[in-house]
Protein backbone atom coordinates (compact mmCIF):
# COMPACT_ATOMS: atom_id res chain seq x y z
CA UNK A 1 0.00 0.00 0.00
CA UNK A 2 2.89 2.38 0.68
CA UNK A 3 3.85 2.15 -3.02
CA UNK A 4 0.60 3.60 -4.37
CA UNK A 5 0.54 7.06 -5.93
CA UNK A 6 -2.65 8.38 -4.33
CA UNK A 7 -5.16 7.49 -1.65
CA UNK A 8 -8.81 8.48 -1.58
CA UNK A 9 -9.75 9.40 2.00
CA UNK A 10 -13.51 9.69 2.42
CA UNK A 11 -13.35 11.75 5.64
CA UNK A 12 -10.99 14.08 7.48
CA UNK A 13 -10.61 11.42 10.16
CA UNK A 14 -9.40 8.98 7.49
CA UNK A 15 -6.77 11.51 6.41
CA UNK A 16 -5.58 11.85 10.01
CA UNK A 17 -5.42 8.08 10.56
CA UNK A 18 -3.43 7.60 7.35
CA UNK A 19 -1.01 10.36 8.27
CA UNK A 20 -0.49 8.86 11.73
CA UNK A 21 0.16 5.49 10.09
CA UNK A 22 3.04 7.01 8.15
CA UNK A 23 1.50 7.63 4.72
CA UNK A 24 2.88 10.75 2.94
CA UNK A 25 0.48 13.68 3.35
CA UNK A 26 0.94 14.79 -0.27
CA UNK A 27 -0.53 11.49 -1.48
CA UNK A 28 -3.64 11.69 0.73
CA UNK A 29 -6.65 13.24 -0.96
CA UNK A 30 -9.93 14.02 0.78
CA UNK A 31 -12.53 12.84 -1.74
CA UNK A 32 -15.86 11.89 -0.16
CA UNK A 33 -18.53 9.38 -1.13
CA UNK A 34 -21.03 10.43 -3.79
CA UNK A 35 -24.84 10.44 -3.77
CA UNK A 36 -27.15 9.63 -6.68
CA UNK A 37 -29.16 12.86 -6.66
CA UNK A 38 -31.61 11.51 -9.23
CA UNK A 39 -32.54 8.57 -6.99
CA UNK A 40 -32.45 10.38 -3.65
CA UNK A 41 -34.58 13.44 -4.27
CA UNK A 42 -37.03 15.52 -2.21
CA UNK A 43 -40.69 14.50 -2.54
CA UNK A 44 -43.19 16.88 -4.12
CA UNK A 45 -45.15 16.82 -0.86
CA UNK A 46 -43.99 15.82 2.61
CA UNK A 47 -46.04 15.25 5.75
CA UNK A 48 -44.92 17.90 8.23
CA UNK A 49 -47.63 17.17 10.82
CA UNK A 50 -45.87 15.98 13.95
CA UNK A 51 -42.34 14.61 14.05
CA UNK A 52 -41.58 11.62 11.83
CA UNK A 53 -37.96 10.73 12.54
CA UNK A 54 -36.14 7.92 10.77
CA UNK A 55 -32.86 6.01 11.03
CA UNK A 56 -31.66 3.56 8.37
CA UNK A 57 -28.71 1.26 8.99
CA UNK A 58 -27.20 -1.67 10.81
CA UNK A 59 -28.49 -2.50 14.26
CA UNK A 60 -25.08 -2.71 15.92
CA UNK A 61 -23.70 -1.11 19.12
CA UNK A 62 -21.62 1.55 17.34
CA UNK A 63 -24.81 3.12 15.92
CA UNK A 64 -25.98 4.11 19.42
CA UNK A 65 -29.57 3.00 18.84
CA UNK A 66 -30.06 2.33 22.55
CA UNK A 67 -29.18 6.00 23.16
CA UNK A 68 -31.71 7.00 20.50
CA UNK A 69 -34.46 5.00 22.21
CA UNK A 70 -33.64 6.57 25.57
CA UNK A 71 -33.76 10.02 23.95
CA UNK A 72 -37.15 9.25 22.40
CA UNK A 73 -38.46 8.09 25.78
CA UNK A 74 -37.45 11.43 27.33
CA UNK A 75 -39.41 13.58 24.90
CA UNK A 76 -42.96 14.86 24.79
CA UNK A 77 -43.83 14.72 21.11
CA UNK A 78 -46.56 16.30 19.00
CA UNK A 79 -49.57 14.11 18.23
CA UNK A 80 -48.99 11.30 15.72
CA UNK A 81 -45.19 11.53 16.02
CA UNK A 82 -43.25 8.40 15.09
CA UNK A 83 -39.67 7.10 15.24
CA UNK A 84 -38.76 4.54 12.58
CA UNK A 85 -35.62 2.44 13.04
CA UNK A 86 -35.15 0.61 9.75
CA UNK A 87 -32.56 -2.06 9.02
CA UNK A 88 -31.39 -5.23 10.70
CA UNK A 89 -28.55 -6.59 12.78
CA UNK A 90 -27.61 -8.44 15.96
CA UNK A 91 -29.04 -5.70 18.22
CA UNK A 92 -32.52 -5.66 16.66
CA UNK A 93 -34.35 -7.96 19.08
CA UNK A 94 -32.74 -6.31 22.10
CA UNK A 95 -33.78 -2.89 20.82
CA UNK A 96 -37.37 -4.01 20.27
CA UNK A 97 -37.46 -5.33 23.83
CA UNK A 98 -35.91 -2.10 25.10
CA UNK A 99 -38.61 -0.02 23.39
CA UNK A 100 -41.23 -2.03 25.27
CA UNK A 101 -39.39 -1.62 28.57
CA UNK A 102 -39.26 2.15 28.03
CA UNK A 103 -42.98 2.23 27.23
CA UNK A 104 -42.49 3.73 23.76
CA UNK A 105 -43.32 0.70 21.58
CA UNK A 106 -46.47 2.37 20.19
CA UNK A 107 -44.49 5.29 18.74
CA UNK A 108 -41.45 3.32 17.51
CA UNK A 109 -41.46 1.14 14.40
CA UNK A 110 -38.90 -1.52 13.45
CA UNK A 111 -39.74 -2.36 9.80
CA UNK A 112 -36.58 -4.43 9.24
CA UNK A 113 -34.78 -4.30 5.91
CA UNK A 114 -36.34 -1.77 3.53
CA UNK A 115 -35.97 -2.18 -0.21
CA UNK A 116 -37.12 1.32 -1.24
CA UNK A 117 -35.04 3.60 0.96
CA UNK A 118 -35.81 6.81 -1.00
CA UNK A 119 -39.54 6.23 -0.44
CA UNK A 120 -38.95 5.67 3.28
CA UNK A 121 -36.96 8.90 3.56
CA UNK A 122 -39.70 10.77 1.68
CA UNK A 123 -42.30 9.51 4.17
CA UNK A 124 -40.45 11.10 7.10
CA UNK A 125 -39.49 14.68 7.96
CA UNK A 126 -36.26 14.27 9.95
CA UNK A 127 -33.27 11.95 9.98
CA UNK A 128 -31.52 10.97 13.22
CA UNK A 129 -28.26 9.14 13.84
CA UNK A 130 -26.76 8.61 17.31
CA UNK A 131 -23.55 6.82 16.30
CA UNK A 132 -20.51 6.66 18.56
CA UNK A 133 -18.22 6.58 15.50
CA UNK A 134 -18.55 6.94 11.72
CA UNK A 135 -16.51 6.96 8.54
CA UNK A 136 -18.56 9.00 6.09
CA UNK A 137 -22.17 7.83 6.48
CA UNK A 138 -23.94 7.37 3.15
CA UNK A 139 -27.25 7.07 5.00
CA UNK A 140 -26.93 10.64 6.25
CA UNK A 141 -25.92 11.95 2.81
CA UNK A 142 -28.91 10.20 1.24
CA UNK A 143 -31.25 11.68 3.84
CA UNK A 144 -29.85 15.16 3.24
CA UNK A 145 -30.27 14.61 -0.50
CA UNK A 146 -33.97 13.97 0.20
CA UNK A 147 -34.11 17.37 1.95
CA UNK A 148 -34.27 16.01 5.48
CA UNK A 149 -32.73 17.95 8.38
CA UNK A 150 -30.40 15.75 10.42
CA UNK A 151 -29.87 15.41 14.14
CA UNK A 152 -26.67 13.46 14.74
CA UNK A 153 -23.81 13.01 17.16
CA UNK A 154 -20.76 15.22 16.98
CA UNK A 155 -18.31 12.59 15.73
CA UNK A 156 -16.01 12.48 12.73
CA UNK A 157 -18.01 11.69 9.63
CA UNK A 158 -21.07 13.56 10.85
CA UNK A 159 -18.92 16.66 11.37
CA UNK A 160 -17.70 16.36 7.78
CA UNK A 161 -21.17 16.74 6.28
CA UNK A 162 -23.55 18.37 8.79
CA UNK A 163 -23.35 22.09 9.44
CA UNK A 164 -24.63 22.64 12.98
CA UNK A 165 -27.61 25.02 13.16
CA UNK A 166 -27.80 25.15 9.35
CA UNK A 167 -28.51 21.67 7.95
CA UNK A 168 -29.31 20.09 11.32
CA UNK A 169 -27.99 19.77 14.85
CA UNK A 170 -24.88 18.07 16.20
CA UNK A 171 -25.03 16.78 19.79
CA UNK A 172 -22.53 15.01 22.07
CA UNK A 173 -22.40 11.21 21.63
CA UNK A 174 -23.94 8.97 24.28
CA UNK A 175 -26.08 11.81 25.63
CA UNK A 176 -29.81 10.94 25.47
CA UNK A 177 -30.88 14.26 26.98
CA UNK A 178 -28.95 16.37 24.46
CA UNK A 179 -30.26 14.23 21.60
CA UNK A 180 -33.83 14.48 22.89
CA UNK A 181 -33.53 18.27 23.30
CA UNK A 182 -32.41 18.72 19.69
CA UNK A 183 -35.18 16.46 18.40
CA UNK A 184 -37.79 18.32 20.47
CA UNK A 185 -36.62 21.64 19.10
CA UNK A 186 -37.28 20.48 15.53
CA UNK A 187 -40.43 18.58 16.49
CA UNK A 188 -42.21 21.84 17.24
CA UNK A 189 -40.63 24.02 14.54
CA UNK A 190 -41.93 22.92 11.16
CA UNK A 191 -40.55 25.94 9.32
CA UNK A 192 -37.07 25.29 10.70
CA UNK A 193 -37.25 21.63 9.61
CA UNK A 194 -38.17 22.69 6.08
CA UNK A 195 -35.49 25.38 5.99
CA UNK A 196 -32.75 23.04 7.23
CA UNK A 197 -33.88 20.28 4.87
CA UNK A 198 -33.65 22.61 1.87
CA UNK A 199 -30.17 23.73 2.97
CA UNK A 200 -29.12 20.09 3.35
CA UNK A 201 -30.19 19.28 -0.22
CA UNK A 202 -28.30 22.28 -1.62
CA UNK A 203 -25.19 21.31 0.33
CA UNK A 204 -25.21 17.76 -1.04
CA UNK A 205 -25.78 19.06 -4.57
CA UNK A 206 -22.73 21.29 -4.19
CA UNK A 207 -20.35 18.85 -2.52
CA UNK A 208 -21.43 15.23 -2.97
CA UNK A 209 -23.07 14.83 -6.38
CA UNK A 210 -21.79 11.96 -8.51
CA UNK A 211 -20.44 14.37 -11.14
CA UNK A 212 -18.54 16.45 -8.55
CA UNK A 213 -16.93 13.44 -6.86
CA UNK A 214 -16.08 11.75 -10.18
CA UNK A 215 -14.42 14.96 -11.37
CA UNK A 216 -12.21 14.98 -8.26
CA UNK A 217 -11.29 11.33 -8.78
CA UNK A 218 -10.56 11.89 -12.47
CA UNK A 219 -8.11 14.67 -11.57
CA UNK A 220 -6.20 12.22 -9.35
CA UNK A 221 -5.97 9.66 -12.16
CA UNK A 222 -4.77 12.32 -14.61
CA UNK A 223 -2.22 13.79 -12.20
CA UNK A 224 1.36 13.30 -13.50
CA UNK A 225 3.36 10.70 -11.57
Amino acid sequence: AQRLDSYQCISLRTVKIMEEAGFPAERLHHVPNAVDLARFTPPLMRNQTGLHAVFVGRHVPVKGLDVLLKAWALGEWPANSQLTIAGDGPERERLIAMAKELGIEKSVKFPGLVQDVPALLSDNNLYVQASHQEGLPNAVLEAMSCALPVVATRVSGHEDIITDEETGFLVPPNDPLALSTALIRLAYQQELRVEMGAAARKYVERKFSTSTVLESLAKLYKKPA
